[in-house]
């Protein structure tokens, strides 16, 4: 058997065990039963690759090294610049998310003046769409959710409508 201290050249404090409403376990870290080592096996060398051309040969520019504040600097000048393109991109699609969520609107009301107009309760339309409660009716009369497109021909069947009436189109469609 081999111990921790063996395998790893040291020796580690051993591990608590639980939460803190529970009472802790030490755990002796050289008791715990360590694999054997793995052969690793030797590195095969691949055949050499042809020469290259002296004409058509690049000289590699060798690697600089930065200090810890130069990669910093540069790790955050990226961050800035990713959250300055996804801020334009937001941005960019602020007006077409808008139009979506106005017909969405649009159509939770359609769906709550159609159901009253049939005399139908939440439920009813619910149980005829194939949702088990009235909460999803609730959700798209409120303009919370959209209709799901797997779900709008079972809606127009229980409303008596066509079915493009309740269609939300994808941001997609706003944006193109």
């Amino acid at each position: 058997m081999i111990t921790a201290s063996e395998l790893l050249g040291e020796i580690r404090p051993p591990k608590l065990r639980g939460t803190p409403r529970t009472v802790r376990h030490l755990v002796d870290v050289d008791r715990l039963q360590w694999p054997a080592p793995v052969e690793v096996p030797k590195v095969v060398l691949m055949p050499k690759l042809p020469p290259v051309p002296q004409g058509k040969r690049k000289v590699a520019a060798k690697p600089v090294r930065l200090s810890h504040a130069d990669w910093l600097a540069v790790q955050r000048a990226n961050a800035a610049n990713l959250h300055a393109q996804l801020r334009a991109r937001r941005e960019a699609q602020a007006p077409a998310r808008e139009a979506r969520k106005a017909r969405i609107a649009e159509v939770g009301a359609f769906i709550k003046l159609r159901r009253i107009a049939l005399r139908m309760s939440q439920h009813d339309v619910a149980m005829l769409v194939g949702y088990p409660t009235r909460a999803q009716i609730g959700a798209f009369e409120l303009g919370r959710e959209s209709l799901p497109l797997n779900r709008v021909a079972s809606m127009a069947a229980a409303l008596q409508c066509e079915p493009e009436r309740l269609r939300v189109p994808p941001l997609s469609e706003y944006l193109a």
